[in-house]
């Protein structure tokens, strides 16, 4: 989670205007993201997270939300339903998840809430215009580029006391998976369409933990990896591909070591101040001895949730 730490200079003039998107060849027009909600991206939530820390966030019950990435609308509608006293946009770039979404806002009659079809590296939608932003699934899965303009529209469309929240895939515990990811994308690099690509890499993964050495270091990469690919069992056909299409086999997939997003996040004049995942933060799994031993080697709150991530071979 962040907030704004510097304000930097406001661009409403710049004459940039949305882009609504026609690109059929859109991977997320072809095959929707899943309609899913996460408890840890809703306001209330946030705000007393954000309250515990002796901040002062903006009143959850009129507030404004905007959501990057919002897909279908799964996490935003029912937001927007529970606080009809607060406004909500959705905003992605596929049109054909964003037309869904507007059609769930329609059949629901909510007047507090809308999606966009815009490219965030072109939309302009005002400085300092909404208390909470929501960008899940995003940070780790664009292009650098994009990426940072992620970061600077957090920036920029934050109000003075307004909380972002921003999920990403982390180091160290990611470079075990993505020397199994790179696996299944190369059993997959001949296959045509969607689930052809889903079915050969689930194959691949199936043959390597088959075949692999029982007691090899890589033998407990794969089953660590069949977890996560376990996690869209509760899904069927469609739905689980679209899972593991975008979550685990898209063309971007760049985690990042916790100290690096902060500095990223620094030079964006946003400033990280605690795990949505709030009890994360603490040092669950970590004995005595070695919390006396980090109070001796870390300098900084940033050094010391490192060092957790380090010990606990964090994922996400």
């Amino acid at each position: 989670m962040v907030c704004p730490r510097t304000r930097p200079a406001a661009n409403g003039d710049s004459g940039e205007k949305e882009t609504f998107l026609t690109d059929t060849a859109n991977p997320y027009d072809a095959t929707p993201y899943p309609p899913l909600s996460y408890a840890d991206t809703h306001p209330d939530h946030l705000a007393t997270v954000a309250t515990l820390l002796g901040f002062e966030p903006p009143p959850v019950d009129d507030c404004s939300v905007l959501e990057i990435g919002a897909a279908g609308g799964g996490n935003l509608i029912p937001m927007a339903d529970g606080l009809p006293g607060s406004r909500f946009v959705g905003l992605d770039y596929s049109a054909v998840q964003i037309a869904s979404a507007n059609d769930a806002v329609s059949a629901l009659a909510l007047d507090n809430a809308r999606f966009v079809c815009a490219d965030i590296r072109s939309m302009d939608l005002g400085p300092g215009q909404f208390d909470y932003i929501i960008a899940h699934g995003i940070y780790s899965w664009v292009s650098p580029e994009v990426r940072d303009e992620l970061l600077a529209a957090c920036s920029r469309l934050l109000s003075p006391k307004g909380v972002a929240y921003i999920s990403y895939n982390t180091y160290p515990g990611w470079h075990s998976l993505s020397a199994v990811r790179g696996m299944m994308l190369h059993g997959s690099k001949h296959a045509a369409g969607p689930r052809a690509t889903v079915e050969a890499a689930v194959e691949t993964l199936q043959f390597l933990r088959t075949h692999s050495e029982p007691d090899s270091p890589l033998a407990a990469y794969f089953n660590l990896y069949s977890e996560l690919e376990n996690s869209g069992d509760l899904m069927e056909g469609a739905q689980s591909d679209a899972l593991l299409l975008h979550d685990l086999l898209s063309e971007y997939n760049d985690p990042a070591y916790y100290h690096e997003f902060v500095a990223h996040a620094g030079r964006h004049g946003l400033g990280v101040f605690a795990d949505a995942d709030f009890p994360s933060m603490f040092p669950r799994g970590i004995s005595a001895e070695t919390i006396a031993e980090l109070s001796r080697r870390v300098d900084s709150r940033i050094d010391l949730e490192q060092q957790f991530d380090f010990l606990l071979d964090r994922t996400f």
